[in-house]
């Protein structure tokens, strides 16, 4: 499947002196960021026992979702820690023909859902 997106961010900063860090005050940030996704389904469905009807043609077009949040915190001026959680969320309805094959069946109607989600933890240094 093949995406397009338009994307919107909605991001939080603040500054805060965290417990254990009395003389330097630090930097923590919330990021949201959330994405609609157009999708394009161009796919081809291969049956290993049925080699007469490969490949067969599938296309579809839907809809898809993708939502980000991750808190990051200021450890030095030089360095960065953070950890988020992401979420991705695609479908497609569409048809496979089997049209194209040499038995000349009729299309066959497709649904297609992918969904995805996950924790991730990142670093970053800066340089200067």
């Amino acid at each position: 499947m093949s995406a397009s997106s338009a994307r919107t961010t909605i991001g939080i900063r603040c500054g805060s002196d965290w417990p254990g860090r009395r003389n330097s005050p630090t930097d923590s940030a919330f990021l949201a960021t959330w994405r609609s996704l157009f999708t394009r389904l161009d796919g081809k469905d291969r049956h290993h026992l049925r080699p007469e009807i490969n490949p067969v043609p599938e296309d579809g077009d839907g809809h898809g979702l993708q939502l980000e949040a991750v808190l990051n915190y200021k450890v030095t001026d030089f360095f960065n820690i953070g950890v988020g959680a992401r979420y991705w969320r695609v479908a497609s309805d569409g048809s496979a023909h089997f049209e194209d094959t040499p038995s000349n069946g009729s299309p066959q109607v497709d649904d297609w859902k992918a969904e995805r989600y996950g924790m991730f933890v990142q670093a970053s240094i800066k340089f200067d």
